[in-house]
């Protein structure tokens, strides 16, 4: 029996590709960034590239950003435009407190995800062209621990290649990937003995779905 992962693993290594946010501290206001730091406590764990980029979408000082404010704060952080859909799940997935919003920590984390899974989608776009064909896909589930049968690849492929082309873009590629992660986590709540496999009611089964949406 192969035992669901608990977690949607991070993939290893380094990318030689991934945006740094340190580039836009001068667009952004290092001043901006010092005084939102220190309004916040100060958070030295935290790149002072990204406290800028946070800093730049928090006009409220509230230190919190939803989802629009999310989208900017990616963009200007050098990565490409995320789809809101791909926004609203990273949100789900790191809100902590279930506000609808995330906190400079939460986005420091966001950050530190999405560069790990860069890594990994450039491990497999050999030529640089952005996407990854269904067979590369495959191989990366592999990798990360998943072993789904032919039928449910196909769904997924289905589900995220909204263009039929048998390839995905990092975005399709991140959704597909915090979908699993939220998936599983629900799984794994009621697979406590780690087996692959759970027995559950029909309430449970609505329960379990609706908390990945």
């Amino acid at each position: 029996r192969q035992a669901a992962p608990a977690r949607t693993p991070g993939p290893v290594g380094s990318c030689s590709r991934r945006p740094n946010p340190r580039k836009s501290m001068a667009a952004l206001g290092g001043a901006g960034a010092a005084a939102f730091a220190a309004a916040m406590g100060g958070a030295p764990a935290i790149d002072p590239g990204i406290m800028a980029l946070f800093a730049a979408v928090d006009t409220d000082r509230s230190g919190q950003c939803g989802a629009k404010e999310l989208q900017q704060a990616l963009s200007n952080g050098g990565w490409k435009p995320f789809d809101m859909r791909t926004v609203l799940l990273m949100i789900k997935m790191f809100d902590h407190d279930g506000s609808g919003q995330i906190g400079v920590g939460e986005f420091a984390q966001l950050w530190k995800y999405l560069t790990d899974w860069k890594a990994c989608f450039d491990a497999y776009d050999a030529d640089r062209s952005g996407q990854i064909d269904v067979g590369e896909l495959n191989s990366a589930l592999v990798r990360m621990g998943y072993r789904l049968t032919p039928e449910t690849f196909g769904l997924l492929v289905r589900a995220y290649d909204s263009d039929r082309s048998g390839q995905l873009g990092f975005d399709e590629f991140c959704r597909l990937f915090v979908e699993l992660n939220l998936v599983t986590g629900a799984f794994a709540k009621h697979d406590v003995r780690r087996e692959g496999r759970i027995t559950i009611t029909y309430d449970q089964f609505i329960g379990m779905f609706m908390s990945t949406r």
